[in-house]
């Protein structure tokens, strides 16, 4: 129902994802038993590596009346034959009824990783002075509800955390499959939404650096400008000219969709196959 068993998804699993995982795993520790106790095992780097710590971003919602619905508590009468569901007593002795209706919403939205739990910044004495734990109360009279604008301002703040937690390391977010989680920021790079030529109504997006997986090595690590002398926004032609990409007789975009097994099919397929898009 959820398609996890796609054939196509199966094959993203064994031969994208998994082997992906793989790589930043020999990037970070390793956990061994011994006794009651776990060793950590630290990964072997090269001089210009650095180790991988995994941030969980996860959530979840309470009720402010959230509690059991029965307790253990002494009879509410003389008879020992007292059958009623007891809860809490109030001073005066009389029974506590429990309120009506679930109460209000709390919503919690927080980072998690291995070294200290949550994600936080301590002080010298231990105390948290800096976290990412983000609360709050959406509904009637309440907070809005979450929504990716405030999960994005959340991992801003969650990424210059980490940078003064671990500045020698590398985080590897991960999500689950909500729809808010595939959202994306105003200036984020987006091959689909771009044109062909410069300029146009297409929207100005961020600035990049040339990923690893360029075919032309001299640009690898190179800063790459989304916008022109101008100040125009840049289209896939130009781009994938400037990245040394051969777009001779190659179309703009494929209609409806991209085939699935297929990486140049089209120049916006071409470009959003670089880690950075």
């Amino acid at each position: 129902m959820d398609g996890h068993k796609r054939p196509d998804v199966i094959e993203y699993q064994k031969n994208k994802f998994l082997p992906l995982m793989a790589l930043f795993e020999r990037h970070m520790v390793h956990w061994k038993p011994e006794g009651t106790d776990l060793v950590c095992i630290e990964p072997d780097l090269g001089p210009e590596e650095k180790r991988v710590i995994t941030v969980f971003q996860d959530e979840c919602c309470f009720y402010a009346n959230d509690n059991k619905q029965t307790v253990w508590c002494a009879p509410c009468c003389r008879s020992p034959r007292c059958f009623h569901s007891h809860s809490k007593r109030s001073k005066d002795g009389d029974q506590r009824l429990m309120k009506k209706g679930q109460g209000q919403l709390i919503h919690i939205s927080d980072f998690v990783e291995e070294e200290n739990g949550c994600l936080i910044v301590c002080n010298q004495e231990g105390i948290v002075v800096k976290d990412t734990r983000c609360i709050t109360y959406p509904g009637t009279g309440g907070d809005q509800w979450w929504d990716h604008v405030q999960l994005l301002a959340q991992v801003n703040w969650a990424i210059k955390i980490f940078k003064e937690v671990h500045p020698k390391c590398v985080a590897l977010f991960l999500f689950n499959h909500s729809s808010a989680h595939a959202s994306l920021g105003p200036d984020a790079l987006h091959a689909f939404e771009m044109n062909k030529g410069n300029g146009g109504k297409q929207r100005k997006q961020k600035d990049t650096v040339v990923s690893i997986n360029n075919p032309t090595v001299e640009c690898h690590g190179k800063p790459q400008k989304m916008t022109t002398k101008a100040g125009k926004p840049k289209g896939l032609q130009q781009m994938l000219e400037e990245w040394g990409f051969d777009i001779y007789r190659m179309h703009l975009k494929c209609s409806p969709v991209c085939p699935f097994e297929n990486n140049d099919c089209c120049m916006a397929q071409l470009l959003s196959k670089q880690d950075d898009f």
